[in-house]
């Protein structure tokens, strides 16, 4: 008996001799998972093993990656989370940023401009787009520039045009002059608004739509100084008026002015004073205060809203947002505007000392696009 059941034993397969610990497929063979309930295809680790051979896989537990045996003893990440897309170069695929001379839409598509500018096409109906360098044009109201923009002078300001051999910079062909007088609140106002109180905008424009406004600009002093450079209205003071959207870069230098929290840290401010703020006056509205001192260099500054974020750049680099949350400003109940109520892209410059002070501005651009339809 004891022989008969040992032949027996010999004569079964090898897999039913002993426990299985493993599978291989055979040639041909089908593994089909369609009804199972979980399907897990690979081990956990949180570690690379020692070793591996080409092929191999496994989840790091610990990265929540797929590590892949690239080569003998080699593991690479496999994808998955935390991936992160690598940096275009001339010969491989990866990420790229928007930089100067492109723009990009609120659907993803790229364009190209002019310059440090944005795109303007001329035989897109629902784009606006507005380019000044300042190059052409007369000095007086209504006429400033190609685009005609208006200078309100305060207390004896003037505007004027300087070329290339007045500032010696060949990359600065045309430049519009600020220059105040030596008494305390000269300046003025320089914005693309027309003769008398004609405005192209209202506020509707800009809560409604997608747009950009850009500056270059360049001081010769930072000293008894309060610029503001963004939206203002048909009213030509230093402080924007209340009823009319006020998103703006701002400084000042001066107790003068009422300004006291902004004048302690001596830094831009990004600002936004809606239509029902006050005014612009020192802690109207929200505000950040930026990490940027002034200087007497040629800066170009942006303020730009995407979707309900408003953006505010200086040099292509963002220093403050606003939006309803996770932002650094939270966007203000803003009221029903009165379709009166105006702004356009401007800037606004004086000074609170006693001695005279210039303000170079070689560029400002508006586009309005997204909601934007002219029919």
């Amino acid at each position: 008996m004891k022989a008969m059941m040992l032949i027996l034993a010999c004569l079964l397969p090898l897999e039913a001799q002993s426990l299985s610990y493993g599978t291989v497929a055979r040639p041909g063979a089908t593994i089909d998972f369609r009804n199972a309930a979980t399907v897990m295809p690979d081990r956990h680790l949180a570690a690379d093993p020692p070793t591996c051979v080409l092929g191999e896989r496994y989840f790091n537990t610990a990265t929540a990656k797929t590590r892949r045996c690239t080569a003998a003893d080699t593991w690479s990440d496999d994808g998955g989370g935390g991936y992160t897309l690598p940096a275009a170069t001339a010969s491989a695929l990866g990420g790229v940023k928007v930089g100067p001379g492109l723009a990009i839409d609120n659907t993803g598509v790229l364009s190209a401009g002019s310059g440090s500018g944005p795109a303007c096409d001329p035989f897109t109906l629902s784009l606006y787009c507005m380019v000044e360098d300042f190059v052409t044009g007369g000095t007086t109201s209504g006429s400033v520039g190609a685009a005609g923009m208006r200078f309100d002078a305060i207390s004896s300001g003037t505007v004027s045009y300087h070329g290339v051999n007045s500032l010696a910079d060949y990359n600065h062909p045309g430049v519009a002059k600020i220059t105040t007088t030596a008494t305390t609140g000269s300046g003025g106002v320089l914005k693309l608004v027309s003769t008398g109180s004609i405005n192209p905008f209202n506020m509707y424009t800009w809560l409604n739509t997608e747009w950009e406004v850009r500056w270059i600009f360049k001081l010769d002093s930072t000293v008894d100084a309060r610029i503001r450079l963004g939206l203002s209205g048909s009213t030509s003071v230093l402080v924007p008026n209340t009823g009319e959207p006020n998103f703006i870069f701002r400084y000042d230098t001066d107790a003068a002015f009422a300004d006291n929290t902004k004048n302690t840290v001596g830094s831009w401010v990004a600002q936004f004073c809606g239509y029902n703020s006050t005014n612009c006056a020192d802690t109207a509205g929200v505000y950040k205060v930026l990490n940027v001192q002034p200087d007497t260099n040629w800066h170009m500054f942006s303020i730009r809203q995407v979707g309900t974020t408003i953006t505010w750049k200086l040099d292509n680099t963002d220093v403050a947002t606003m939006c309803a949350a996770a932002c650094d400003m939270v966007t203000p109940t803003v009221t029903n505007p009165a379709a009166s109520n105006t702004a356009a892209p401007a800037v606004l410059y004086g000074i609170s000392g006693v001695t005279a002070r210039i303000l170079y501005l070689d560029y400002l651009s508006a586009r309005i696009t997204g909601n934007f339809s002219r029919y």
